[in-house]
This record gives structure tokens, C-alpha cells and sequence, in this order.
């Protein structure tokens, strides 16, 4: 008897560390398609926080204008260059400017961030976190529809 104790014991602390301990791992996608714009977001959060996020926007425009994005896109890279924890990469096919940004906010500094108009500082303050639910609030007040895949 004593024995059966001790091992529900254990089963109870496993489950119960589990469970209080181990915050689940989420993945949200944010879209929204706006004046030839389609946007992609993708959060990967552990329990509340944003653990990373993917942009994922392609512009289709007049293939004339493509040269004056390539100029801008060119000049983001430069910006964002050694920025431990965050990538910029850009691609065109036909009439359409597609850009990716990763930020790996588990690696990234966020008063980098802030200097690069990525983020924003609350209350004066750089942030020291990406909030999941005031991120998807955000997205779904712009228009987005967010989804847990």
C-alpha cells in the first residue's frame, strides 16, 4: 500500500509539475489581404509570450514601381544587419515584392528594435517581452483574422 502511495505521489508531482510548469508552445497566424497587400503573421508563443514572429507581405504593384521598393527593401537589409536575432529578406516575381521578417525575440535586443521602428516602447519603457494577447488583439483590430493552427 505504502508503495502505491508513494508511486501516485510521484505520477501526482510529475503531472502536477507538468502542468503548472511546462507552458504550452502555440503557433497563431495572422492574415489580411489590404489594397494589393497580403499579410502574413506568424506568432510562436510559450504560454502568453511571443517566443518569435514571421512576416510574410507581398506587394503586387505596377512592375514600374517595383525598382523604387527594391531601393527601400535594399536599404531595410542594410538597416537590419547584424541584429543577432533578426532577419530581413526580400524577393521579386513579376509585379510582386515579397518580404520576410523573422525576429527571434528569445535572441533579439529590443531596444534594437525600438531604434528600427519595429517596436514601440510602452509607458516610456523598452519592453523586455512581446505580449501573444495584446499582439493578436492588435492584429485583429487592423483587420487581421488570426487563427491557432
Amino acid at each position: 500500500m505504502k508503495k502505491l502511495f508513494t508511486l501516485l505521489l510521484i505520477v501526482f508531482m510529475v503531472f502536477g509539475l507538468t502542468a503548472c510548469g511546462g507552458k504550452k508552445t502555440t503557433t497563431t497566424v495572422c492574415t489580411m489581404n489590404y489594397e494589393g497587400v497580403n499579410v502574413e503573421n506568424t506568432f510562436i508563443a510559450q504560454g502568453n509570450k511571443v517566443q518569435s514572429l514571421k512576416y510574410v507581405n507581398s506587394i503586387t504593384v505596377d512592375e514600374t514601381l517595383l525598382p523604387y521598393l527594391q531601393v527601400a527593401a535594399e536599404d531595410f537589409v542594410k538597416k537590419m544587419s547584424g541584429v543577432e536575432g533578426l532577419s530581413y529578406n526580400w524577393s521579386v516575381d513579376g509585379g510582386t515584392l515579397t518580404e520576410t521578417t523573422d525576429i527571434d525575440y528569445t535572441k533579439v535586443d529590443f531596444n534594437a528594435l525600438v531604434n528600427l521602428g519595429l517596436l514601440e516602447k510602452v509607458d516610456g519603457e523598452v519592453p523586455t517581452y512581446i505580449d501573444l494577447e495584446s499582439s493578436i488583439n492588435n492584429m485583429k483590430e487592423l483587420g487581421c483574422t488570426c487563427t491557432e493552427k
